[in-house]
């Protein structure tokens, strides 16, 4: 068994992949030192399960179960198994149209990011340019979280929409969208013990991480 991650710390389970390991390196950069990183293989994941009282998730894999604050996702594979706030998996929540916030996070899953998700619709040659974003806005949700003492994001349904209807023409045009961290497009809990969960719009704003 791994050991218990102390409740002030940001914990980063990382599903294997360039992308995933590229957003660890960035929260490094960006000055979240307080990650522990955790590699894990897609094959060996079983569930992945938003606790909404502990405000954490739970991995659970053949042999161990490791709780995190957040996790990056390199993988479509794992659709079926992460199951969020409703206690559904991403999977039933898409109902055979899958849609994320940027392509990289899912309104009802927390702290979760995708790298590579859906609706993102680049060229095969702009895939790194496209992970290396996908990174800094991980390293910005996560470094805003922290900084303003939330204990999870997740993108608002309106927002989630918003970009499906408008994907990017390009490289250029995802970068540019992807650059900020946007508060008014999310949702933020507070930690259980202060309060329920509320838009982030009104918040302060974050620049570029």
């Amino acid at each position: 068994m791994h050991q218990p991650i102390p409740h002030n710390h940001v914990a980063i389970v990382v599903v294997t992949g360039p992308g995933a390991l590229a957003a660890a390196v960035r929260l490094h950069q960006a000055g979240v030192d307080d990650v522990v990183l955790i590699d894990h293989d897609a094959d060996d994941v079983m569930t992945l399960h938003w606790q909404a009282d502990r405000q954490r998730w739970l991995i659970t894999t053949a042999s161990d179960e490791q709780t995190a604050t957040h996790i990056v996702v390199d993988t479509d594979a794992l659709a079926d198994r992460l199951f969020g706030t409703e206690g559904m998996s991403m999977a039933e929540s898409w109902d055979g149209e899958p849609v994320a916030y940027l392509g990289t996070s899912v309104h009802g899953f927390p702290n979760c990011y995708l790298v590579h998700g859906p609706n993102i619709g680049l060229r095969h040659n702009s895939v790194e340019q496209m992970r290396e974003s996908q990174a800094d806005y991980v390293a910005a949700a996560v470094a805003y979280a922290r900084d303003f003492g939330f204990a999870a994001v997740e993108p608002t349904p309106a927002a989630q929409q918003n970009y499906a209807n408008f994907r990017p023409r390009g490289t250029a045009d995802f970068r540019r969208r992807i650059t900020r961290f946007t508060p008014r497009d999310h949702l933020v809990q507070r930690p259980v013990r202060a309060s329920a969960a509320v838009s982030a719009a009104g918040l302060p704003a974050t620049g570029s991480c």
